[in-house]
C-alpha cells in the first residue's frame, strides 16, 4: 500500500503496520482562512455568476443586493474590480449559475430567476470581453442548478434546480460549446435544488453534495464519470456518521494544491448559516479548524478555484447582510493512502492489507490498515510502508510491489 507522494512530501518512511488495529483518526486537521484584498468590488451581493478564468481573473454576472437584483457585468483582476460593458446584455438575475469553459476558453451562463421571480432557460458566452446570446435547445427553465466545467470530458455539466411550478428537478444536461444533450441516466441523486458541484481533478469526476430536496435538505455525496451517477457511501467513524451537516447554499470548490473537494458555510436545519469548513477525498471527509476563520457564517456564497490551486470564497449573506469580502481557504496537504496489487494466496487465503474504514493518513491521526489471510486471529503479522512501490529507503527493490 502506498500512500500518494505529493511534492510537500519529501522523506519517505518505513515502519511496522499494527495488526487488527482498533485505532481512527479524529478526522479533523488545521487550516488556514486568508482575506483577500478588494478594491471597487460591487456592494454586497449573494447568489451571483461567479468564474474564475484563465488569467486568473474573476467574472461576476448579477445577483441580489440589498436594493434588489444586480444586473452588471464585473472582472476582477488581483482583487481589483471593472465594471465590463457589453454591446447585447443578458437580464438581471439571481440563482443562475456561471462557469468557465476551459475547453474553449469562455464563460458559460444558464438559467436562473428574474426580478419578477421567473425562471430562466437562456444560455449565454461570455468571450473577448462580450456577451453573445445562444439560441439553442436547452434545458427547461430552472433556477437554483448548479454547473462545472468535467475536465476529463470537455464539457460543462449542469444538475438539478426547480421550475417555475415548484417542482424539484433531477435531470443532467452537458454543453461542448454550441449546444445542451440531455444525459440518459438511470441513477441519479434524488431532485434538489442549491446543492454544491465541483470537478474533482485528482478523481476525474465531478461530485455533487447535500442541497435542498423534497425531504429536506441531504448530506449525501455523488460521483459522476461522464455516464452515470454513483453514490458514494461514506463510512462512519466509531460507529457514527463522520461529515458535514445536511445544507444548502454553500459553497464548493477544488483544491488543486491539496486534491480535495473543499465545502464551506451553507445554511443547514432551521435556515441557520454555517462557518465549517471540509474537505473530500473520494471516500473520508476531513474537518477543517483554524485560528484564523472567515469573518463570519455564512450562505449563498461562491467559490472558484484560482490560479495558484486554492480555494477563494466570494460574497453571500450572513444574517441579513449581504457581504463582498473575499477569502482564501488553505488546506493542508494531506497523504492519500489507497490499496493496489494483487496479494499472494496462502493456505489461509489471499493475504491481503485493507484500510480500516475511516481513517486518515494525516499527521496527528493514526492510519490503521487490517490483515486477513491469516491463519489465525493470533498469527503475527509484519507489513511496511512508505512513498514508493519501487524502492525502500531508496533501495531499489527486485520488482514492483
Amino acid at each position: 500500500m502506498t500512500p500518494r507522494r505529493n511534492a510537500a512530501h519529501r522523506a519517505a518512511r518505513v515502519a511496522p503496520l499494527l495488526l487488527l488495529s482498533s485505532l481512527t483518526a479524529q478526522g479533523y486537521v488545521a487550516m488556514t482562512a486568508t482575506p483577500l484584498p478588494q478594491t471597487n468590488a460591487p456592494a454586497g451581493i449573494a447568489d451571483a455568476g461567479l468564474a474564475a478564468r484563465a488569467d486568473g481573473s474573476w467574472l461576476l454576472f448579477s445577483g441580489q443586493q440589498a436594493s434588489g437584483l444586480f444586473g452588471a457585468t464585473f472582472v476582477a483582476t488581483n482583487g481589483t474590480w471593472q465594471q465590463r460593458i457589453s454591446i447585447l446584455n443578458p437580464t438581471p438575475r439571481q440563482q443562475h449559475q456561471l462557469t468557465f469553459d476551459a475547453a474553449r476558453g469562455d464563460s458559460v451562463m444558464f438559467g436562473g430567476k428574474d426580478a419578477l421571480g421567473n425562471a430562466l432557460s437562456d444560455t449565454w458566452v461570455y468571450a473577448n470581453n462580450q456577451w453573445s446570446y445562444r439560441p439553442t435547445p436547452s434545458p427547461s427553465a430552472r433556477f437554483g442548478h448548479r454547473m462545472c466545467f468535467d475536465a476529463a470530458r470537455g464539457v460543462v455539466v449542469l444538475f438539478g434546480g426547480k421550475d417555475d411550478t415548484q417542482t424539484l428537478l433531477a435531470d443532467t444536461w452537458t454543453w461542448n460549446g454550441s449546444a445542451w444533450a440531455q444525459a440518459s441516466t438511470s441513477n441519479a441523486p434524488a431532485a434538489r435544488l442549491e446543492h454544491g458541484m465541483a470537478y474533482d481533478g485528482y478523481r476525474q469526476k465531478v461530485m455533487l453534495f447535500g442541497g435542498d430536496a423534497a425531504a429536506g435538505l441531504q448530506n449525501d455525496v455523488w460521483d459522476w464519470d461522464g455516464a452515470s451517477w454513483t453514490q458514494v457511501v461514506v463510512p462512519p467513524v466509531g460507529g457514527q456518521p463522520f461529515g458535514p451537516e445536511a445544507r444548502s447554499q454553500h459553497a464548493m470548490g477544488y483544491d488543486a494544491v491539496a486534491e480535495r473537494v473543499v465545502v464551506f458555510g451553507g445554511s443547514k436545519a432551521g435556515g441557520t448559516a454555517a462557518n465549517d469548513v471540509w474537505a473530500f477525498d473520494g471516500a473520508n471527509w476531513v474537518g477543517l479548524f483554524g485560528s484564523t476563520t472567515l469573518s463570519s457564517a455564512r450562505a449563498r456564497s461562491q467559490a472558484v478555484t484560482a490560479q495558484n490551486g486554492r480555494v477563494q470564497v466570494f460574497g453571500g449573506t450572513a444574517n441579513g447582510t449581504f457581504l463582498n469580502d473575499a477569502w482564501e481557504l488553505g488546506v493542508p496537504v494531506l497523504p492519500r493512502a489507497f490499496e493496489y496489487g494483487a496479494a499472494c494466496i496462502g493456505s489461509g487465503g489471499p493475504l491481503e492489507l485493507r484500510l480500516v474504514a475511516g481513517t486518515q493518513a494525516a499527521i496527528g491521526t493514526t492510519l490503521a490498515m487490517r490483515m486477513t489471510g491469516m491463519l489465525s486471529p493470533f498469527a503475527a503479522g509484519v507489513g511496511f510502508y512508505g512513498f514508493s512501490k519501487t524502492s525502500v529507503s531508496g533501495i531499489p527493490l527486485p520488482v514492483d510491489l
